[in-house]
């Protein structure tokens, strides 16, 4: 079955006062209440055809065309171009190159908002002097690096991602975050141990997870409020209920 493109078009009446002989007098102007029917097959047959030919559909001649068809021929091709361009922008996956670990005295990565995707490298816990590193809001997958709980990093912002798996159990006096946000990812299992070796923890968001388990006992997390553990599978503790 045959797919067709349906065109309105406004056509307008010629004054009866306009001299026939008149150059406007053979101009046709277009009615957008009209009804033209455009077959779909035909259009790209017709404009697969090499530029300046085309065949009259009535007798079946080739015709030369007008500066006006293959300007328009030229129009049609290039928004198609366009249109493929964008239509493969969207299917292209963007990852975080290890190579950018090499970069000695980077301190603050701000990849956040993109459309990056695959795991984060290991590499970038090893950074030297890399202090804030944020990813929120791509669709990283994979695996968390353990590179990174015990680290220079003391800004983590890693939420609105894919991260899968269980938070690695590798804190320790290294481990000093202002902020560590790893909310609405696809984590599980439990709040590490080691996280009460951790030197300092301010703000931390878990909630939108899949974690289970008992929140653990540390002085720096009583500040923390409900919201940062919310919607987990089954997290018991302050600030939550009692286990």
């Amino acid at each position: 079955m045959t797919s067709s493109i349906r065109r309105r078009a406004k056509r307008s009446k010629t004054s009866s006062s306009v001299d026939p002989k008149t150059p406007t007098s053979d101009a046709r102007n277009v009615d957008l209440n009209d009804v033209v029917e455009v077959n779909e097959e035909q259009l790209e047959e017709e404009l697969s055809r090499p530029p300046g030919r085309r065949k009259d559909k009535r007798t079946g001649k080739k015709t030369v065309e007008s500066s006006s068809d293959l300007e328009l021929k030229e129009d049609f091709e290039e928004m198609n171009r366009r249109l493929q361009d964008i239509r493969n922008l969207g299917y292209k996956r963007w990852e975080i190159p290890y190579t950018i670990s090499y970069i000695y005295r980077l301190s603050d990565l701000d990849l956040s908002l993109n459309r990056i995707s695959g795991p984060i490298p290991e590499s970038l816990g090893k950074m030297a002097v890399l202090a804030t590193l944020n990813l929120h809001g791509n669709r990283i997958s994979g695996k968390l690096p353990a590179t990174l709980m015990n680290s220079s990093i003391s800004i983590l912002n890693l939420s609105r991602n894919a991260i899968e798996g269980n938070i690695p159990d590798v804190f320790g006096p290294r481990s000093y975050f202002m902020m560590m946000d790893l909310s609405h990812n696809n984590l599980k299992g439990p709040i590490p141990k080691t996280i009460t070796s951790a030197t300092y923890i301010g703000h931390l968001d878990l909630s939108y997870n899949h974690l289970c388990g008992a929140i653990p006992a540390v002085s720096w997390f009583e500040h923390l409020e409900a919201s940062s553990f919310v919607n987990n599978d089954c997290l018991c503790g302050k600030p939550l209920k009692s286990c």
